[in-house]
């Protein structure tokens, strides 16, 4: 049994935080994974949230490195991810996924799996 409950709305959380969880849920759709504990200290859960933009949209690496980046630690942690979704951030930037060839494996769903 966890020893904090999961925060999925901004129900619950304090009045006061509750633009801390609707941005959270507009970046990413809805509370999920860490941010469901992160919100028991909501400046935390904000901060991460920054964090983790600039990470993945304003870095200096090119956006095939990061997505790649991405699909590498979700695989290393067991993260439960949509292969999909990697394919289409890759699409979004300049061109079709297929055109990056040399950078996604033959096989993403081969890729993903742990050997």
């Amino acid at each position: 049994m966890a020893r904090l409950r999961a925060i999925s709305g901004k129900n619950q959380v304090p009045a006061a935080h509750h633009a801390i969880v609707d941005a959270i849920i507009e970046s990413r759709g809805a509370v999920q994974g860490p941010f469901t504990m992160f919100l028991h200290c909501p400046p935390l859960a904000e901060r991460v949230m920054h964090l983790g933009a600039y990470v993945r949209f304003e870095g200096k690496l090119d956006h095939r490195v990061r997505v790649l980046a991405a699909m590498t630690v979700a695989r290393e942690f067991d993260a439960v991810y949509d292969a999909p979704l990697f394919l289409k951030a890759l699409s979004t930037e300049s061109g079709p996924a297929h055109s990056y060839s040399g950078l996604i494996p033959a096989s993403l769903t081969t890729f993903t799996q742990r050997s």
